[in-house]
């Protein structure tokens, strides 16, 4: 009877080493991460962007979801659409406003697990751009996590979103002859994130 209590001990602190391992604070790799954005830009095409300086508030435990969250800060200023001309008229107050409101932020409230679909989640979180708050939803996946060839620990998020660019107070209206937008109102989000973790 003592041998088999030691074993449950056992059984109980390995369970717990195990949970602990897996709950991690996650950095944000700028050189391997990229959140990017597309718009339709006169029907015909689309234009694609990026934003070149995001922070990143990343905390991942797959085995107690609510504790876990992923937090970014964008900076507008960073914007890249590669046209310098045009990544200077998105910083006025008919686009994103830079003066009066320079960072994008998002914060997540929920990720849940979808079932029968390993490593994949619905994320909820608030999306602020300019003086809109907005819940918006998104699906997630993950990736890893691995070991790296220095001892790095890596995790991969992927997300991809759509919102109205109208919801947020980016007004530009521009029609063509044919009435429809030459900047289109549906914006794509696409997220793409390498975590390094960080040292307990």
């Amino acid at each position: 009877m003592a041998h088999f209590k030691q074993i449950i001990r056992i059984a109980i602190i390995m369970l717990l080493l195990n949970s602990f391992t897996y709950a991690k604070s996650f950095s944000y790799d700028t050189a391997h991460s990229n959140v990017g954005f597309t718009v339709s830009h006169m029907v015909v095409t689309k234009v694609h962007g990026s934003f070149n300086k995001v922070d990143a508030d990343l905390f991942w435990n797959p085995k107690n979801l609510k504790k876990s969250y992923l937090n970014g800060t964008i900076s507008v200023a960073s914007i890249n659409t590669k046209n310098e001309k045009r990544d200077n008229h998105l910083q006025d107050k008919e686009f994103f406003n830079n003066n009066e409101f320079p960072t994008i932020t998002f914060k997540s409230t929920s990720i849940k697990a979808i079932k029968n679909e390993s490593n994949t989640y619905t994320l909820k979180g608030k999306l602020t751009i300019k003086d809109v708050t907005k819940t918006i939803s998104c699906p997630l996946k993950t990736k890893g996590p691995i070991i790296d060839p220095w001892n790095n620990e890596r995790i991969g998020f992927e997300a991809t979103c759509n919102i109205k660019r109208m919801d947020y107070n980016i007004y530009e209206n521009n029609t063509l002859k044919s009435g429809e937008l030459i900047i289109g109102n549906d914006i794509g989000i696409t997220i793409s994130v390498e975590g390094i973790a960080r040292a307990n």
